[in-house]
């Protein structure tokens, strides 16, 4: 279970004092946290290993620069969907762009070009071999689970050896759908709150 910063895939809610001054500080008792999921990844097409087909749109444009919500959105890496370090303490596992909140903030609730793009972004990170962090918002923003779950069943892209990804992909829709079950229950209990499942 990795700590979110709040609205940080619509504001610059995560900052180098946060990490500096709470995030990487120790409690009285010797605690501490160990794995942030703030940051959010943005495949390209600068990254010459993945298919163009995933980065780029039918007008040969960047596919997921639509989703960044404003110019000077910080909370993001591109091409880099691993885990690294901050601060020697702090693990961030980068989420995938575009979470549900930046698909609804431009294009509404449950549109299925959100679910596309997220089947793009798997075969991405599997050809890259890296994590998948996923944002949803399973109280509001992401009204079809059963078809937003499909994709983990569906992705057939082959990895840099040339193997099928869909063994991973089996794997993957377990693990999500643990995590939307935990997620439903607390949306259920009135507790609003937003999920990030890396894989």
């Amino acid at each position: 279970m990795a700590f979110r910063t709040p609205c940080c895939d619509s504001k610059n809610t995560l900052s180098p004092r946060l990490l500096a001054e709470i995030f990487n500080a120790t409690t009285a008792k010797g605690n501490f946290l160990e794995a942030d999921s703030s940051v959010f990844n943005r495949f390209t097409a600068d990254d010459p290993a993945l298919p163009r087909e995933l980065v780029l749109d039918e007008q040969s444009a960047d596919r997921y620069a639509r989703y960044v919500p404003f110019p000077s959105f910080a909370n993001s890496v591109q091409d880099y969907p691993y885990p690294y370090v901050i601060g020697k303490l702090c693990w961030e596992f980068p989420c995938v762009t575009p979470s549900d909140w930046q698909s609804h903030n431009i294009q509404g609730d449950g549109n299925p070009l959100l679910i596309k793009d997220w089947e793009a972004q798997l075969d991405a990170t599997v050809i890259k071999q890296g994590t998948f962090t996923l944002v949803f918002h399973p109280y509001r923003l992401e009204q079809n689970p059963p078809r937003s779950r499909s994709l983990w069943m569906t992705s057939t892209a082959n990895t840099a050896s040339g193997s099928s990804s869909s063994l991973s992909a089996r794997r993957w829709s377990g693990s999500i759908r643990t995590c939307w079950a935990a997620s439903r229950c607390a949306a259920k209990a009135g507790k609003t709150m937003a999920s990030a499942c890396s894989i």
